[in-house]
């Protein structure tokens, strides 16, 4: 009886999650777990195959549209929902473990947080960190679709996030999928661009981070940029 041996796989497999927390299971079984909630009976581990092989790896699953999803056999719009959950806990966990209470001085925090949440994603995009004028994080918010590149960044977006939120301060981010953090030349125009940019509604771009696999580089830090930082931070009545 096919339900009968999945009941009792499922069962082994709750129970050594329960023991060990997920230590040493494979990324499709992680998936298959996920899938339990929403689909009562079956063989989630066929369908947990079927979504990576699909979109690529366990992030791609995650980053996949909601519809796409619903076009692969066996995922029903609960299923669908249950997946796209996951990032939105992920980033909500990060927030509250790295980023709330925090101000953007502790840049290694900062830093630490993005790590975290771009880890979820394999195509680069840009986004940006907003603070309050005690310099008090506001959220995180993405200023492109996976793909975009950093020259790329939705301005008119930061420009009415900043305004909406009342936001004083500003780090922006974005990935190398790469792996490697070395800023562009290009990375160095777009940020001189937006400090100029956020300048003319009294807010200041303080960072721009650029993420690796592992790590992050400041370009506050880089000579090329430090200048304009500095000069944006001498005109600035905020501080």
């Amino acid at each position: 009886n096919k339900s009968l041996i999945h009941a009792g796989h499922r069962k082994r497999m709750r129970e050594e999650f329960a023991r060990n927390g997920g230590a040493g299971f494979q990324k499709h079984e992680i998936l298959e777990m996920v899938l339990y909630s929403s689909i009562p009976r079956g063989n989630t581990n066929e369908i947990a195959h079927a979504l990576i092989n699909k979109f690529g790896s366990f992030s791609g699953v995650l980053n996949a549209p909601y519809e796409e999803l619903l076009k692969v056999k066996g995922v029903g719009e609960a299923s669908a929902l249950a997946i796209k959950m996951i990032p939105v806990c992920c980033k909500i966990y990060f927030d509250e473990r790295y980023l709330e209470g925090t101000t953007f001085t502790d840049i290694r925090k900062v830093g630490q947080y993005l790590l975290n949440i771009y880890a979820m994603y394999d195509k680069e995009f840009p986004s940006a960190v907003l603070y309050d004028a005690r310099r008090k994080e506001i959220d995180w918010i993405t200023l492109g679709e996976p793909g975009t590149s950093s020259s790329s960044i939705d301005a008119n977006r930061l420009i009415r996030e900043c305004v909406s939120r009342n936001a004083s301060y500003v780090i922006l981010a974005h990935n190398h999928p790469s792996g490697i953090a070395i800023p562009s030349q290009e990375d160095i125009i777009a940020t001189k661009q937006i400090v100029a940019l956020l300048s003319t509604i009294d807010c200041r771009l303080v960072d721009h981070i650029i993420l690796g696999r592992k790590d992050f580089v400041s370009l506050y830090q880089s000579a090329k940029t430090k200048q304009a930082f500095d000069q944006l931070s001498k005109s600035s009545s905020k501080d």
